[in-house]
């Protein structure tokens, strides 16, 4: 556990007080070795691994289209892993590419916003995602990263290609569709000059509590793929209880709608496009705290809403501003603690393993073993479920 939190603190520490572009690329090629040059760490790892060596042995658009169907993965993941086994021998480049990705797109956005401070969103935003986008779900990070691009054209006033981003978002995972559509009810429904209000949330969180069995009847009828994946939110949240996690959930996403009704002194954060930004942040938490009773959706929204509040509350004219980041950054670290600090799942994060040390000491990884007994601990978990 040591070496997490000298990362976080490390981080925090550095985001505080790094300035320049030079300064801040340095940190950002070290956030890259942590995260992105892991070995066998995190959750989803074995299962990429096994169709990253089963693609080496034969690619072809075929055989995304079987693997797609075989284990329920969008094919524009798919696609890309195949491809990055033809060029590259090893797995682990794949992961490195992934968090590139999501780096890149944090910085563009983060830039775009018109924030000069990207070292420290970026600490922010680690101290929740480092153990879901950073090490684990690499489907859902690329589907982010694609939606986050997007909003930077659609913000450069590039609709066609922003909207072509968004697309391309839903080939790695259909959970993103949730963000487009918050997005696009933020763009053309909800034309306000006005900055969201607390009781916004509110009512939001009941509207779409109501809209949603409907929106996922909707899609489960349109896509397969998407009512599998629906089936197995609902199955997870079966063996599920309301506990502390669920409250801390809740107290997040209020917090987060308050921060946008409330943090802004005037006409609020100085950016053109911050009101959208406001109101998309404000929508996504009302889809949030909505989704409470289904932890796996409640998770992927918070994901990209935990992003979008690391750039919003480090706009210029953001009031209480240190409070607020103080709220962030403790909710993050104690959400991970209650997540993952318990057994078997911390199995899949202890001991840390970084690729570049592993090599130069040539020690042999524990991943696989510590990785099949937690995997037996999941079906066991999911056989219950059914």
């Amino acid at each position: 556990m040591g070496i997490y939190a000298l990362f976080w603190s490390a981080t925090l520490l550095s985001g505080l007080s790094i300035r320049g572009r030079i300064a801040t690329n340095i940190f950002l090629l070290l956030v890259f070795i942590f995260i992105g040059l892991r070995l066998d760490t995190g959750f989803d790892w074995p299962v990429y691994k096994r169709i990253f060596g089963e693609f080496q042995a034969g690619f072809s658009l075929a055989s995304v289209a079987l693997y797609s169907q075989i284990y329920a993965q969008e094919p524009g993941f798919l696609l890309l892993l195949g491809l990055t086994s033809q060029y590259f021998d090893n797995y682990e480049v794949f992961q490195a590419l992934v968090t590139f990705f999501l780096l890149w797109s944090t910085v563009l956005l983060t830039r775009t916003m018109g924030v000069r401070k990207v070292a420290l969103v970026v600490a922010i935003a680690m101290t929740y995602l480092m153990w879901t986008l950073g090490f684990s779900t690499l489907r859902q990070t690329m589907a982010i990263s694609f939606f986050n691009f997007g909003l930077v054209y659609y913000i450069r006033k590039k609709p066609t290609l922003g909207a072509t981003l968004f697309f391309a978002s839903t080939l790695f995972q259909l959970s993103v569709i949730a963000y487009i559509a918050a997005f696009y009810a933020v763009r053309y429904l909800w034309r306000s000059s006005r900055p969201p209000t607390f009781q916004s949330f509110l009512i939001g969180t009941v509207v779409t509590g109501i809209m949603a069995p409907l929106g996922t009847i909707a899609i489960s009828a349109v896509s397969s793929l998407a009512a599998e994946k629906l089936k197995f939110y609902e199955a997870n949240a079966s063996v599920y209880s309301f506990g502390a996690l669920d409250i801390l959930f809740l107290i997040f996403f209020a917090v987060s709608a308050l921060l946008v009704a409330r943090g802004s002194g005037g006409k609020g954060p100085d950016s053109p496009y911050a009101n959208d930004f406001r109101r998309l942040i404000m929508l996504l938490a009302a889809i949030g705290a909505s989704s409470l009773f289904l932890p796996v959706l409640r998770d992927r929204i918070a994901y990209e809403l935990f992003l979008l509040i690391s750039i919003y509350v480090m706009m210029p004219g953001v009031r209480f501003r240190w409070p607020y980041v103080g709220f962030f950054v403790s909710f993050g670290m104690v959400a991970t603690m209650l997540n993952i600090m318990y057994w078997p799942a911390r199995l899949a994060f202890f001991p840390y393993q970084n690729a570049i040390v592993m090599y130069v000491f040539d020690k042999e990884s524990t991943g696989p073993d510590r990785s099949a007994a937690f995997f037996q601990f999941f079906t066991e978990l999911t056989a219950l479920a059914q």
